[in-house]
């Protein structure tokens, strides 16, 4: 009789979880650092930038250009944005893996990429961290 009490007490709450878990919220577009974009709009711009770092590169100042990278996601004008180290993928003539960091924009046009590149998150985010750098490397493309 306790296994069933436990057993209907588990699943009450899990329900009411559940329930509460999928109720709707809603979203204060106006405090949102980023833009939100209907779901069915694809990108049509993409701004690939590759970063090489400078040997002797601390581990502080890696770590602050990390967060340089996240917080260049926050600019308005971008529809998509992603950061990250080279894959481990497998060893290959075409492929190039000795950057340290890359981000891969994306937009709805060229005028939003066009607006991205004067937006002061980006300019800041130059001016912090270009003195680490050695080599920078941009592909942009639009996407059909």
């Amino acid at each position: 009789m306790k296994n069933l009490f436990n057993c209907k007490l588990f699943f009450g709450v899990f329900f009411i979880a559940l329930c509460f878990s999928c109720s709707t919220q809603k979203v204060d577009i106006k405090s949102s650092a980023k833009t939100l974009k209907p779901a069915s709009s694809q990108p049509k711009f993409a701004h690939n930038v590759y970063f090489w770092l400078k040997k002797g590169t601390t581990k502080i100042e890696e770590q602050a250009f990390m967060e340089g990278l996240t917080k260049l996601g926050t600019v308005p004008s971008i529809h998509s944005y992603y950061w990250g180290k080279p894959a481990a993928t497998e060893k290959r003539g075409v492929v190039d893996n000795s950057y340290h960091y890359a981000i891969n924009s994306f937009f709805s046009s060229i005028e939003e990429h066009d607006l991205y590149q004067v937006d002061p998150i980006h300019l800041a985010f130059i001016e912090d961290h270009k003195h680490i750098w050695e080599k920078v490397v941009v592909y942009d493309n639009e996407m059909e």
